[in-house]
Order: C-alpha cells, then sequence, then structure tokens
C-alpha cells in the first residue's frame, strides 16, 4: 500500500471506522477501539479512541484538518438524513398508491361481475323472447295461409 501519512505511515481504510451520536446521547463508559474517533454531531467534537480509556476520560481533539473532516462527516450525515427521510416518505406514498390501486381493481372486479350478471339476464330474456318469436312466427304462419295443404 502506498505511504499517506506522515514518516511513511499508511492509512488502511479497511479499519477507519467513526461512531457517531449527539453529546448527550454518549455513555460515559464507552470505550472507543484505538484509532477509531468518536464524533459528536451536534457540538461537532472529536475524540480519538485507545482502546482503554473511556469516554467521560477522553480528552476532545483539536486538530484543524480533522475539524474540517468532521465538518464535512456532519454535513454528509445530515444530507444522509434527509435522503433517508425524503425516501420514506416516497415509499409511503407509494404504499398508499398501490393501495388505492388495489381497491380501484377491486371496484372495477365488482363491476365486471355485475355486468356479467347483467349479461346473462340479457341472454336468457333474449332466448325467451326468440322461443315467443318462433311460437308466433309459427302462428303467423297457419293464420296467414289457413287453406294450404
Amino acid at each position: 500500500m502506498p505511504a499517506y501519512g506522515i514518516n511513511g505511515t499508511t492509512l488502511n481504510l479497511e479499519h477507519l471506522v467513526f461512531k457517531c451520536n449527539n453529546a448527550a446521547s454518549w455513555s460515559a463508559d464507552y470505550v472507543l477501539a484505538a484509532g477509531e474517533l468518536g464524533i459528536e454531531l451536534d457540538t461537532k467534537k472529536v475524540k480519538l479512541g485507545d482502546g482503554t480509556t473511556q469516554w467521560s476520560e477522553l480528552a476532545y481533539y483539536s486538530d484543524p484538518v480533522v475539524s474540517g473532516l468532521v465538518e464535512t462527516l456532519t454535513g454528509r450525515v445530515t444530507t444522509a438524513e434527509g435522503t433517508l427521510t425524503s425516501l420514506g416518505t416516497r415509499m409511503d406514498t407509494a404504499e398508499g398508491n398501490i393501495t388505492s390501486h388495489g381497491t380501484r381493481l377491486d371496484t372495477a372486479e365488482g363491476d365486471i361481475g355485475a355486468l356479467e350478471t347483467r349479461a346473462t339476464a340479457i341472454e336468457g330474456v333474449n332466448t325467451t323472447q326468440n322461443g315467443r318469436l318462433d311460437a308466433l312466427e309459427a302462428v303467423t304462419t297457419i293464420s296467414a295461409n289457413p287453406f294450404s295443404a
């Protein structure tokens, strides 16, 4: 891995960890791992863990580069939270639309069922009427020519 740090030290991003919380939410006895950064999102203060010292005993880290990094990370966390909230709202709206469409489909299915029932009734009336027309035609044929052989 190429050298990124001072005196040839390297930065291994596989183990770069940030713990983020508001100042009041940090547990006083929480222990940050060695090299782990603990960020107070509301105060934008940072503590650097050594793996043994409790949160309440760690001093705040004061480096302008780290402060800038915390500012950037805090902005990104806030943006991510806003994006997640927006996505949640969109999902709620989509679920409402799906429910609404489901209700409309149920209504349409009911309307189709009613139309099928009416069509069946009309077919029955048509069959009856056709039978009557056939009977009337037979009577008309007989009445029209009573002397035919």
